[in-house]
């Protein structure tokens, strides 16, 4: 009404002027960025008040990351860059769009009360036990394999590699299909499982990790593969020379290699599966999961706050846990620079740390000088 009309236009008052004045300060203190952003800010306020949120933390994350690469190329180049930019920041745009408007349309009481409620916190535990689980199995499972692929080529190994990513193409009412007609009760896999083991798939949480793992296997089978093709073989060798062990070897050069692919294929396995809800509403509606009653609300409700709400908490564990990785990365970022005061990777350090340990035991009169000589000559040695 025309009371939430006023409160709504004093507030936008009250966030210009104070833009206002941000801006005139920018503008004394010769602060080019913040008169930039307030400048986009005040004008998504004039503009749009309703979506002016969204457009300032889109447009102006966008000009904060283009406006340092703007600075640094040439007079030649600023405009291939501009067209790459306005071009290519597209679709990036308009997920960050949607994403923040929808955050920004509902209070933080609205999202409490969403999630107050017994059913709501039922299903956002169990999308994210089922989401863990899911991703620890293919982990676990899709380690051997992912070696297999990688060490061993044939044209066999060619199709199943094609079969690991067809989750990606086929669509997940399908997978769900597919699943209820091989494991339903009435088959005659589903019948053997109830009846010798009574497992039963449909409408369990087993049916939902099932479903999950068929549907977001694909992100961390690549990420391994990706991961085992990156370990160097030949450097796994200098370093046993040099006097390194197995504990050694995978603390200080494995996981450093390896460590964030995995972590990469795992967080996106985790995020495609706590948002699966095609395959498992088909296999198992019950225990319903964060999409599956946010649909449920969507149908009841239509566009009412509380199926917001609930879709705007249901962007709270995904976002969590992205920036949790990101702050992980910024911090290992930080530490490798600081240890070797540029942007290389830890891993020659420490493979020099075992090589200068291997040449003071040499110093002490070790037998390492044939295997020295050996990594000093410049041509390879004959396989065995």
């Amino acid at each position: 009404g025309e009371v939430e009309t006023r409160l709504l236009l004093g507030g936008i008052h009250r966030r210009l002027l104070f833009s206002l004045f941000l801006l005139l300060t920018s503008a004394s203190f010769h602060m080019p960025k913040l008169f930039g952003f307030l400048v986009i800010a005040i004008t998504a306020y004039t503009v749009s008040p309703l979506y002016a949120v969204a457009v300032i933390a889109v447009v102006g994350g966008g000009y904060l990351s283009f406006l340092p690469n703007w600075r640094k190329s040439g007079k030649k180049k600023r405009i291939a860059l501009l067209a790459c930019f306005v071009v290519g920041s597209a679709i990036p745009a308009l997920l960050a769009f949607l994403l923040i408007n929808l955050v920004t349309s509902c209070s933080p009481q609205d999202i409490t009360t969403s999630l107050s409620s017994n059913e709501a916190k039922q299903a956002m535990w169990t999308s994210l036990g089922t989401a863990t689980l899911a991703t620890s199995i293919v982990l676990t499972l899709g380690t051997p394999l992912a070696y297999y692929l990688v060490k061993f080529e044939s044209f066999a190994n060619k199709i199943i590699g094609l079969i690991v990513i067809l989750p990606i193409i086929i669509p997940p009412t399908v997978v769900g299909s597919a699943l209820v007609h091989l494991f339903g009760p009435r088959q005659p896999i589903g019948a053997l499982l109830h009846d010798s083991l009574g497992i039963v798939l449909t409408n369990n949480w087993v049916g939902i990790v099932l479903a999950q793992i068929c549907v977001s296997s694909p992100f961390l089978i690549r990420a391994l593969m990706a991961a085992i093709s990156a370990i160097d073989l030949d450097l796994l060798e200098a370093a046993r020379v040099y006097g390194a062990g197995r504990i050694r070897i995978l603390v200080h050069i494995i996981l450093p290699i390896v460590g964030w692919i995995v972590l990469s294929g795992c967080v996106l396995t985790w995020g495609r599966a706590i948002g699966e809800f095609e395959a498992v509403s088909i296999i198992a509606e019950h225990p319903m999961t964060m999409p599956v009653i946010i649909y449920k609300d969507f149908i009841e409700a239509g566009e009412k706050s509380q199926h917001v709400a609930r879709a705007a908490s249901m962007l709270i564990p995904p976002i969590a846990f992205g920036a949790l990785y990101l702050m992980a990365c910024r911090a290992w970022n930080v530490h490798t620079t600081r240890d070797q005061g540029g942007s290389r990777p830890s891993l020659p350090l420490e493979l020099s740390s075992v090589a200068t340990d291997a040449r003071r035991r040499e110093e002490k009169g070790g037998a390492m000088d044939r295997l020295m000589a050996l990594l000093k000559n410049d041509q390879p040695r004959e396989e065995k």
